[in-house]
């Protein structure tokens, strides 16, 4: 362990020097990611440990070069010179148990990483539960903290002048710490928030004394206990903290006294550098001065939910965001609140997209030529939910999630049955496979979710009726006849308690209903209530609209169509009917290039049967990667096409508690098929009356 610390440098995040370019900024390669890692400042350069990569980074002018690959499976990297000058790296391993080890590397001649020492961190306090907590590093100390479950964190300490290593003992109040160790001078720090008491503590140890000590903080101006890094430098306290859910970087001589100096950050802001005049926040593969963000003309405000690539626009556009949650859209609505720049309508608002569109509560998008072409592009039941009948566009789709039904195929073919095409036909089936005793004997439920029960099962298949008349246009009436013979098995055959059954409790089921199913030719249908309903998939959706009392139209459009244009690869091809080319599965393809020209190195030489039998499995390693080659087939593409045009956004949940209730007196036999249909057409009369329709 000794000569494990002794050439352990961990979390130096805070080094001073020149100040950074004007508007600095930096964006690693795509595919990237920094996680908690700690830098070291080599003149105007940066070296930074990736997941991936060893970069150079410039100060100067931004720009990252690529020093190295990363050994596999290190975590909360940091790098040092050691005595000899040589870059080490230090970080969290783990063993073939996946137990956690303190590793060390050194980077040779070839640019390569060679472990030089690993420590079992359980070996400290003979404890098999014990992991790394965080890493710290002075001129004249190195502090490793240890977790251990059910115990405060161990504070470990070596000073590295005598060499002393010494076992501190609790330096938490919990088992597990947030925020990263600090140093205020030679006293070592450990934060920890209290939401509850809305205080901050600093769990303290001062090397010169030995001593272990706490120092709480409280303040009605500074949100101190929201604190998730907080660092000291030359004086001066810096720290992210949340106020009123903003995300700020504040600064100050004391925590008492910090005042925010850039704001809105975004939740994956991180501090990786103090210079003398700024400060160097990292933000997934972005690193960007907090000048940048202090600077920008214009914050656009969004209701429920998270601005999408937030950094990246910001460092294109001037613009920040910051989001609210204790606004519902009918208050923004109702108020005419300027304050709220986009509006996110959820599945679950109060203010459905049919009312939004019926009462004008939005801003016409039809005139932008990026979202008018993006549009376009959907599938028809998509373009329908974001479009008026008249032809306005009232926004653009935040997130997409389609379902489909799967099933336990092998189980269906053994008992000569095919996949249901019909709710009615899988209820039959069910039933017959119950009387055989299939369920009994295989352990295994009719249905994984929703579980398989009477009430349940009707509000399912009342859900899919609703579904399939939306998706037709159709003025709502359970006047149906499929419907009727359906809604009438389900009382007669399905047990009111799904414990008559056993239960998915281990994922094992003859059919699954709602399935988030990638692009792929194994999709199904979705079951219809009836041979002559349409196959309805229903398409969860959260759908952004401008305010059309916002302050910021304009720059909430443009933000608008930064999203239409930047939607993820899989995304494009599940809402996107113009998708024909397959999606290159760029690692695959990078593998089968590296094996071919392996193969053809090999091919070179003399071929003796050492050079034979690795060609065979360099050969074999290929073709299994080519079959890798691609994340979604030309095949896949034609398969999803067969099944997108029956996407359906519901546009109104029609059904409502007062539905529910009737459906529950159903299911209990105080209502009859005939009568809780009678019923259900009134409430619809009256829902159409109500709104004058």
């Amino acid at each position: 362990m000794k000569k494990v610390l002794c050439v352990c440098l961990a979390m130096l995040v805070l080094l001073c020097g020149a100040a950074l370019a004007e508007n600095f900024r930096c964006e690693l390669p795509d595919g990237e990611w920094l996680g908690d890692t700690a830098p070291l400042r080599e003149g105007d350069a940066l070296l930074l440990a990736g997941g991936k990569a060893l970069y150079r980074v410039s100060l100067a002018d931004g720009s990252a070069e690529k020093l190295a690959d990363m050994p596999d499976n290190v975590m909360h990297s940091v790098l040092r010179r050691d005595a000899e000058g040589q870059l080490t790296l230090t970080g969290i391993g783990y063993d073939a148990d996946w137990n956690e080890l303190l590793v060390t590397y050194t980077l040779n001649a070839d640019n390569a990483w060679e472990l030089t020492s690993r420590w079992d961190v359980r070996e400290a306090l003979d404890d098999e539960n014990a992991g790394v907590g965080d890493l710290l590093v002075s001129d004249k100390a190195i502090y490793l903290t240890l977790r251990v479950e059910g115990k405060p964190q161990q504070l470990i300490y070596e000073n590295l002048e005598t060499s002393e290593v010494r076992q501190i003992g609790s330096f938490t109040d919990e088992e597990w710490s947030e925020v990263k160790l600090f140093l205020r001078g030679d006293t070592l720090c450990n934060p920890e928030g209290d939401y509850d008491k809305q205080m901050l503590t600093l769990h303290t140890f001062d090397p010169a004394t030995g001593k272990v000590g706490k120092e709480t903080y409280t303040s009605d101006a500074v949100p101190l206990w929201t604190a998730d890094d907080l660092r000291y430098v030359n004086g001066r306290y810096y720290a992210l903290m949340y106020d009123d859910n903003v995300r700020g970087l504040y600064s100050g001589e004391t925590l008492e006294t910090m005042t925010c100096i850039a704001s809105p950050l975004t939740t994956m802001d991180s501090i990786l550098l103090v210079t003398d005049d700024d400060v160097l926040l990292a933000n997934g593969t972005l690193l960007m001065s907090s000048r940048i963000v202090s600077e920008t003309s214009v914050t656009l405000v969004l209701s429920q939910t998270e601005a999408h690539n937030a950094a990246d626009y910001m460092l294109q556009n001037g613009v920040t965001f910051r989001s609210v949650y204790d606004l519902t859209t009918a208050d923004i609505l109702n108020t005419k609140n300027s304050d709220v720049d986009i509006l996110c309508i959820t599945p679950f608002d109060t203010v459905s997209l049919k009312l939004l569109k019926t009462k004008g509560y939005f801003t016409d998008l039809s005139s932008s030529t990026i979202l008018s072409k993006q549009v376009s592009r959907l599938y028809p039941g998509l373009q329908k939910g974001l479009t008026t009948d008249d032809g306005k566009i009232i926004g653009w789709y935040e997130t997409v999630e389609t379902y489909l039904p799967d099933a336990a195929m092998d189980v269906l073919e053994q008992n000569g049955m095919t996949f249901a095409n019909t709710l009615l036909e899988m209820f039959q089936q069910i039933t017959q496979l119950a009387d055989e005793g299939v369920f009994a004997d295989e352990g295994m439920a009719p249905l994984g979710y929703p579980g398989y029960s009477r009430l349940n099962m009707l509000n399912m298949s009342i859900e899919r009726y609703l579904n399939e008349q939306q998706l037709l246009g159709n003025r709502i009436t359970l006047n149906n006849a499929e419907l009727q013979e359906l809604l009438t098995y389900i009382v007669a055959n399905v047990p009111e308690d799904e414990d008559a059954f056993p239960q998915n409790e281990d994922g094992y089921s003859l059919y699954e209903m709602d399935v988030s199913m990638p692009i792929t030719t194994d999709c199904h249908m979705p079951m219809k209530v009836g041979e002559s309903s349409p196959a309805a998939i229903p398409a969860s959706v959260y759908v952004l609209v401008v305010n059309p009392y916002s302050q910021h139209k304009e720059e909430a459009i443009r933000y608008l169509e930064y999203c239409a244009q930047n939607v993820y690869d899989e995304t494009q091809y599940r809402i996107f009917a113009d998708m024909t080319e397959p999606l290159v599965n760029t690692y695959q393809e990078q593998r089968i290039a590296e094996l071919a020209a392996q193969i053809a190195s090999l091919e070179t030489q003399e071929q003796t049967a050492e050079v034979a039998q690795q060609l065979t499995e360099l050969r074999e390693s290929k073709a299994e990667a080519e079959k890798y080659r691609n994340i979604i087939d030309v095949e896949d593409i034609a398969a999803w096409k067969q099944v997108a045009g029956n996407i359906v956004v519901p546009e109104e949940n029609y059904f409502t508690a007062d539905l529910k209730k009737l459906v529950e007196r159903l299911s209990t036999g105080n209502l009859t098929v005939e009568a809780f249909t009678q019923e259900a057409n009134r409430y619809f009369e009256m829902v159409y009356q109500e709104r004058g329709e």
